[in-house]
């Protein structure tokens, strides 16, 4: 299975994001943000592949996992959109 994209909490971003960024995968690599439908909290998410066409349909599948996930504003650190292919 292919990661397409991957959300986390805003407690643990910063320190995840590092290693997506550092060396040479981070200069193929995107990010953005998405919140809790629920709750609003913040998630930021990593695009392994900054130009890939589905990169929007990613950020909004992975917003719904976190939104239907959400138990009174309580997430897990990490949520992963993967595909088949």
């Amino acid at each position: 299975m292919a990661m397409r994209a991957i959300a986390y909490h805003e407690s643990v971003a910063m320190e995840r994001l590092e290693k997506y960024f550092d060396g040479e995968s981070g200069s193929l690599a995107g990010s953005t943000s998405t919140k809790c439908d629920g709750c609003y909290v913040i998630f930021a998410v990593v695009l392994p592949a900054r130009d890939h066409p589905d990169n929007a349909r990613y950020v909004r599948d992975l917003t719904r996992l976190i939104s239907e996930d959400c138990i009174n504003g309580m997430h897990r650190e990490e949520y992963v959109l993967e595909s088949m292919k």
